[in-house]
C-alpha cells in the first residue's frame, strides 16, 4: 500500500490521536497508541510503512464502527472508534473511496453561509446551543439579550472557535427596544435571513395560587415579544425570503400544573406558528417551530435544585424519556431549528416539530428497560 499523505491530528475530547492517509484509491484512518508524542512528525512514519501488516480481518465493514469523515480546511478527515481484538488494542483502518467522501461531511452543506440569523435569548440554554450550530455552518447569529455582560460574553466563545456572530441588546417586553434591536441588525448588515424565537420562561404563574396581572405578564414574557420580532423582522425576511423558527414547550400539549400563563403562551407559539405560516404564504416565507420536553439548560438546573432530592428527582425524569432514557441536549434542538432556518427543507411550513426523545406522544409511563 502506497501512502501518498499522512496527517496528524489529536481528538480534544480525549487523548487518543489520529492519523488520515491517502492512498490512490482510499481515504483511510488510523487510531494511535496513547501515550506517545505523535506531533512529532518524524515518529509517525515508520508507522505509516506498517499499515500493509495490519490483521485483514479489522478491514471487513462488519469490524467498522461508524467511520465518520469531515473536511476541514479543505482536508478531508475521518474518525472512528478504535476496534479491539480480544484484550489487544489494534490501529483502525476504515477505507472510504475517495469518490464517496463527500458524503461523509461533517456539515451538511445548509447554504446558511454568512446568513443573518436573529436569535432572542441566545447567550444561554438552548438559545446558545442554536448560535453555536449556526456559527459552525457559517451563518451569523445575531444575540438578542437584556443583560450585555452575558450576551457579549456567548459572541466572543463563538468568535474564539473562528465563527461569526452579533448582538443587540434589548429587555423583550418594550416595543421599543425590539424595534431598536432589528434597526442595530439592519444597519450593520443590511439584511436579515432568519429569526428564531427562543426566549421565555417557565414562571410559575398557576390558577389557583396566581393572579391575574401576573397572568398577563407571564404571557408579555412569553410570547409578546414572538409577535414583536416576527412584526419587525418581516420587512427584511420578506426581502431575503428567509424563514422563522419558533421554539415552544410541550406544556401546551400536556399541561404540567401550576403554570397558566408559560401554558397559554406556549400554546399561542404553536398557533401564531400556523397563522404566520398561512399569512406568509404569498412571500414564501416558512414559519415552523421546534417543540421541546426534556431539556438539560441552567433555568432547567434551577428549577430541578427546587426538590428536596433533586438527582432523584431528575432520574424520575429521564427514566420516562422513551428514547435512551436521556434528556434532550441543546445541541440535538440546535440541530433542528437550523435544518429548519435552511433551504434544504424548502417545502416545510406550518409543521410543530417536536424533538424530545418521543417524551410527548409516546407512553410517558414507560420505564427504563431493563439491561
Amino acid at each position: 500500500m502506497d501512502i501518498e499523505d499522512v496527517s496528524i491530528w489529536h481528538n480534544k475530547k480525549g487523548s487518543r490521536f489520529y492519523a488520515m492517509f491517502h492512498t490512490h484509491d482510499f481515504i483511510g484512518m488510523i487510531t494511535l497508541k496513547n501515550g506517545i508524542d505523535w506531533e512529532n512528525s518524524n515518529q509517525y512514519k515508520p508507522f505509516t510503512k506498517s499499515l500493509n501488516l495490519v490483521d485483514d480481518s479489522l478491514l471487513k465493514p462488519d469490524r467498522m464502527e461508524c467511520p465518520f469523515l469531515y473536511q476541514e480546511n479543505g482536508q478531508p478527515k475521518v474518525l472512528a472508534p478504535a476496534i479491539k481484538k480480544g484484550n489487544e488494542s489494534y490501529s483502525v483502518f476504515v477505507p472510504i473511496k475517495k469518490n464517496m467522501a463527500n458524503i461523509y461531511n461533517k456539515k451538511m452543506d445548509l447554504r446558511l453561509q454568512d446568513k443573518v440569523i436573529v436569535v432572542t435569548g441566545g447567550d444561554k440554554g438552548i438559545g446558545n446551543g442554536i448560535c453555536n450550530v449556526l456559527a459552525d455552518e457559517g451563518a451569523v447569529p445575531v444575540i438578542i439579550g437584556r443583560k450585555e455582560h452575558d450576551v457579549q460574553k456567548a459572541v466572543d466563545a463563538i468568535k474564539q472557535k473562528g465563527g461569526k456572530a452579533f448582538y443587540a441588546i434589548a429587555e423583550l417586553t418594550n416595543p421599543e427596544e425590539c424595534r431598536n434591536a432589528i434597526k442595530k441588525v439592519v444597519k450593520e448588515f443590511g439584511r436579515i435571513d432568519g429569526l428564531v424565537n427562543n426566549a421565555g420562561v417557565n414562571d410559575g404563574v398557576g390558577l389557583e395560587h396566581g393572579n391575574y396581572e401576573d397572568f398577563k405578564r407571564s404571557l408579555e414574557r412569553n410570547v409578546g415579544h414572538y409577535y414583536l420580532m416576527a412584526h419587525h423582522t418581516l420587512p427584511e425576511l420578506k426581502k431575503s425570503g428567509g424563514s422563522i423558527v419558533n421554539i415552544g414547550s410541550k406544556t401546551s400539549v400536556t399541561g404540567q400544573g401550576g403554570t397558566s400563563g408559560y401554558a397559554a403562551a406556549n400554546g399561542a407559539r404553536n398557533s401564531l406558528t400556523r397563522e404566520w405560516a398561512v399569512e406568509l404564504l404569498p412571500y414564501a416565507i416558512r414559519v415552523n417551530a421546534v417543540i421541546v420536553a426534556e431539556c438539560y439548560t441552567p433555568l432547567y438546573d434551577r428549577w430541578i435544585k427546587t426538590f428536596e432530592n433533586p438527582e432523584e428527582k431528575l432520574k424520575e425524569i429521564t427514566d420516562k424519556i422513551p428514547l435512551e432514557n436521556r434528556m434532550t441536549s441543546a445541541e440535538e434542538i440546535a440541530n433542528a431549528v437550523v435544518f429548519l432556518l435552511s433551504e434544504k427543507s424548502s417545502h416545510t411550513t406550518g409543521q410543530l416539530i417536536y424533538v424530545d426523545g418521543g417524551y410527548t406522544h409516546l407512553d410517558r409511563a414507560l420505564t427504563k428497560p431493563s439491561n
